[in-house]
């Protein structure tokens, strides 16, 4: 019989059976430690032939989010701001005015932080919602090339280009906008005077010793390890511009072991009471089988699609580049990676289910 660290290693070589999936990296923990294992597989890079090892950085897209909602909730228990707070109290008038008008109303003053956090804003998503002049963001990026944005080209887009999808903090109702993020890293510069860079440096990655996780910037070309290409079907794109302009909803690059560290020490009250946590999981359904709460995914499929054997719960965060970062409550196992296949933003699921049914 395999070792469970074959089994684990042959799971991660299958998704190279994927014509689009050219490199794969997977760290798996147990809460008792019994269980620790890294692996990778393929070509960080394919016209360079630069192979993906266990610690090859790479950009973990969305699950940035779960780093910003860190921030926000350790502020909020500090005192520099509080969930309620209507985001004009850290932002100026003429960034957000006209940001959510809905069916001729304009709700901008009743945005609320928890509204942002929560994705209960009804906001547009600046990035993948298609904008009135045709296309979004990411269509642009595939078709043109790289370009880079700031907060102001992002209200603009919004107030513009599209329109929100229903009043904030509406009952039962949540759509996952990026636009949400990327005021909420604006309003964390407001409230410490810091650069978002900062922010992360003082209260994440320094205290939990990250060495090779960061927030990417043009000058990080220069000073940091440079992580793996993240492809577009067959093309690997060279976008730091726009990797630049993500920040906080989408801007970190991480290892998978480094990943770990991190969404051990979120969910363990290192940075917020672990009596808030209970607070954070107020889910709302965004989109199947995804459902959020505060800087937090759950999935998890209906009986009906398992009936064999029930999928597991998983806790965490993906990314659009196919990253991921999530705990197993159900077996009690942490696991983060990326496949930085951006057509193949289902296929982290798979595997974190074959590899959870490998260890039981």
């Amino acid at each position: 019989m395999k070792s469970i660290e074959s089994r684990l290693q042959d799971i991660l070589e299958k998704q190279l059976k994927a014509k689009s999936v050219f490199n794969a990296v997977l760290a798996v923990q147990s809460g008792k430690g019994d269980i620790d294992w890294a692996g990778a597989t393929g070509n960080a890079d394919r016209n360079k032939g630069i192979k993906a090892q266990v610690d090859t950085p790479y950009f973990t897209a969305s699950v940035t989010k779960m780093y910003t909602c860190a921030l926000i909730i350790n502020f909020h228990e500090k005192n520099l701001l509080s969930l309620g707070d209507p985001i004009s109290k850290h932002l100026p008038f003429s960034l957000i005015d006209g940001i959510h008008t809905f069916k001729g109303k304009d709700y901008t003053d009743e945005l609320k932080i928890i509204h942002l956090l929560s994705h209960t804003s009804g906001l547009a998503d600046y990035f993948l919602q298609k904008q009135k002049s045709g296309g979004n963001i990411l269509d642009k990026i595939i078709k043109n090339g790289d370009y880079g944005w700031n907060i102001d080209t992002v209200m603009d887009i919004v107030k513009k280009e599209l329109a929100p999808k229903f009043k904030p903090g509406e009952s039962g109702k949540a759509f996952y906008s990026d636009t949400n993020y990327q005021l909420l890293g604006t309003i964390i510069e407001s409230v410490t005077g810091k650069t978002l860079t900062e922010a992360y440096d003082e209260v994440i990655f320094k205290p939990l010793k990250l060495k090779d996780t960061y927030l990417f910037n043009l000058s990080s070309l220069e000073s940091k390890p440079q992580p793996a290409k993240v492809y577009y079907e067959n093309t690997a794109l060279d976008i730091p511009k726009a990797m630049t302009s993500f920040g906080a909803d989408g801007g970190i690059v991480s290892t998978a072991r480094e990943s770990l560290v991190f969404l051990k020490a979120f969910l363990s009250g290192t940075f917020f009471s672990r009596e808030f946590l209970v607070k954070m999981k107020h889910w709302n359904k965004i989109f199947f089988p995804f459902e959020y709460g505060y800087g937090l995914m759950r999935f998890k499929l209906p009986r009906i699609m398992s009936p064999f054997k029930p999928a597991p719960e998983l806790i965490g965060h993906t990314g659009s580049t196919a990253s991921f970062s999530f705990y197993c409550p159900d077996k009690d196992l942490y696991l983060a990676g990326t496949l930085n296949q951006i057509k193949e933003q289902s296929r982290p699921f798979r595997l974190m289910i074959d590899v959870i049914n490998a260890i039981r």
